[in-house]
């Protein structure tokens, strides 16, 4: 449990320390999804590498954001990759409540309201699995994240809203 709070909470905290902990490499962080038993199952296997490949996604949101290198149009096409990345994942697939720091990401950077609708459902849905109060706090702050920084500039001063822990 360790490493999740190690990748997912210093982004949240200050910027250059989200760069620091995401220029290292994740797969050290990923012990966190599934037992090493469960990665002898072909399907929990495949599922891991999508809930890995979809952190990776958020991370180069987050990445791209908080050094304020996007342009036009490239932060809905990353921010669509990743809602079709994460598709597949249903509120009864194996893991899939390791996902509601990638659904914020997603959500506080996205621009349009198709995306923030599709990424709030998604973390509703780890909610109704797991109970976790974090979710609730991390919905309300999506509301003043899009209210002060409605174009995605969160992650270069997350400091400006209130700290969430989604884990």
């Amino acid at each position: 449990m360790n490493h999740r709070f190690q990748l997912f909470t210093p982004p949240l905290l200050d910027s250059s320390q989200g760069c620091e902990t995401f220029q290292k490499d994740l797969s050290f962080y990923f012990d966190f999804m599934f037992s090493k038993e469960c990665f002898g199952d072909p399907c929990v296997a495949e599922e891991a590498i999508v809930y890995q490949d979809a952190i990776k996604q958020a991370r180069h949101i987050y990445m791209r954001q908080a050094l304020g290198n996007y342009h036009s149009g490239q932060l809905h096409e990353d921010v669509e990759k990743l809602r079709l990345m994460v598709i597949p994942i249903q509120s009864d697939s194996p893991g899939m409540h390791t996902l509601p720091w990638v659904y914020f990401i997603a959500a506080a950077s996205s621009e349009d309201q198709y995306h923030r609708t599709f990424f709030t459902s998604r973390l509703v849905q780890v909610y109704q699995k797991t109970r976790m109060n974090s979710i609730l706090v991390a919905l309300k702050r999506l509301e003043q994240i899009w209210l002060l920084q409605p174009s995605g500039e969160w992650a270069r001063n997350p400091s400006l809203v209130n700290p969430v822990l989604i884990i």
